[in-house]
Parts: structure tokens; sequence; C-alpha cells
């Protein structure tokens, strides 16, 4: 048998609960996504907080979250900008 040494990071569920996270905030979004542009309570409270949620449903640590948050954010970062749909999140923006 392996022995785990107590701080080593479970990468494994980091990963799970970044896309976890990652889905739920993606999906959100693509189902918010309007032509009128009045999602921003929703988009800008609502989902980051089901996102967390589903984050920590799946992390198995308390402790391992920041990273999961952190992996999530900048996964969906990157692919809002890859496809061109951050032009609309500068539309919904409440500090425009």
């Amino acid at each position: 048998m392996v022995s785990r040494r107590a701080d080593s990071i479970d990468w494994r569920s980091v990963l799970t609960g970044m896309l976890a996270a990652t889905l739920t905030a993606l999906l959100g979004f693509m189902l918010l996504l309007n032509q009128r542009g009045d999602m921003g309570f929703a988009l800008f409270f609502l989902l980051p907080g089901a996102a967390g949620f589903a984050a920590g449903l799946i992390t198995r640590s308390g402790s391992l979250l920041p990273f999961t948050l952190m992996f999530t954010f900048l996964t969906c970062t990157t692919f809002l900008l890859i496809a061109a749909l951050a032009n609309s999140l500068a539309r919904v923006s409440p500090l425009r």
C-alpha cells in the first residue's frame, strides 16, 4: 500500500471540482445570454454562487477549494476570451 503525505494536494479532487464549476458557469452563461442585456444580477451574483456551490460539493477538502475556484476562474475567462463572448459581458457590466 502506498502511503500518502498529509500535505499533498489531491489534484483529482481539484480537477473534478473545477470541471463541475466550469460547466455550471459556462452553461449558465449560455442560458442567460440574450440580446436585451438584462442578465446582470443573475450573471454577476447568482451564477458565481452556483459555480462555487458546485465546486464546494465536489472538492473533498475545504483547503483545496481556493485552488479549485482559481482554476475555474482562469478556465472560464480564457474560454470567454477565446470565444469572443467577453464583449457581451461588457454590455451588461454594472460598472459601465
